[in-house]
């Protein structure tokens, strides 16, 4: 009896300190700062088509980023200049 509940502690505590690194890794953290030698760099054109406007998941979208283009373009200067 005493060796099950300490397998089951045992157990608990590595699922919980696993647990605990998932959302350590997918808590959201800040943007990338544009850097300024970028800001004036042009990635070219957006083009954003949704292409389901009446679905739940466009509505989420659009609620959380209501002007995508910018958004994207922006999104794009943080990406170069990582590479």
């Amino acid at each position: 009896m005493k060796r099950t509940l300490t397998l089951i502690v045992a157990a608990a505590f590595t699922i919980g300190s696993q647990a605990q690194a998932i959302y350590k890794a997918t808590k959201y953290h800040a943007p990338i700062k544009v850097e300024k030698k970028w800001k004036g760099y042009n990635p070219g054109d957006v083009e954003f088509h949704d292409e389901a406007p009446f679905s739940e998941g466009s509505k989420i979208y659009h609620n959380i980023i209501p002007n995508p283009a910018p958004y994207i373009q922006e999104n794009a200067l943080r990406v170069l200049q990582t590479l």
